[in-house]
């Protein structure tokens, strides 16, 4: 039985991407002097299009050598030194990535820029960092002043800021 087993499972490499449009993402991959044509499996909720030459664990959908199913590895490009328990999602490539810790923090490191579309964002923090070194924040309601270099009107003056842009804070 364990040798059967061990048959039905296989190292490959991935030897063609294909566009990742169809219904199922098949790919190719090279083992043992052969080709073949395999499903790429993910946990749920994850998908990716595995680059040419990533490794692969093929294994035997019902011990049929042409039913094959892949988890693509990068063993070689993982993301190092994690505590036990943490977990981590990341571009293999570009190291981008989304770190669980084990003390509940969320570390997110992006190599550019992060697009963020939603109807809304909500933010419940007693800080809000927004940028490193820039100016104060000011929002409707906040008081506000001002100050009048010349003129008939110079001084310095206190009011509270009645009008805003379309974003809005809670």
């Amino acid at each position: 039985m364990l040798n059967r087993l061990i048959n039905l499972i296989k190292r490959a490499r991935v030897s063609r991407t294909d566009d990742d449009s169809g219904k199922l993402p098949i790919q190719q991959c090279d083992f043992m002097g052969d080709t073949a044509n395999f499903i790429a499996l993910f946990p749920y909720g994850h998908h990716a299009n595995l680059p040419v030459d990533s490794l692969v664990t093929l294994l035997s959908v019902n011990g049929q050598e042409q039913n094959l199913a892949g988890i693509g590895e990068v063993p070689e490009k993982r993301i190092k030194n994690l505590e036990s328990g943490e977990v981590v999602f990341f571009h293999p490539t570009t190291k981008t990535r989304i770190h669980f810790k084990n003390n509940g923090d969320l570390d997110i490191d992006v190599v550019g820029d992060v697009n963020l579309n939603a109807n809304n964002v909500n933010i419940d923090a007693a800080v809000s960092n927004i940028g490193v070194g820039g100016n104060a924040i000011a929002r409707v309601g906040d008081t506000v002043e001002t100050v009048i270099a010349n003129g008939s009107s110079a001084g310095t003056y206190v009011g509270t800021i009645i009008t805003g842009g379309v974003n809005t804070s809670i």
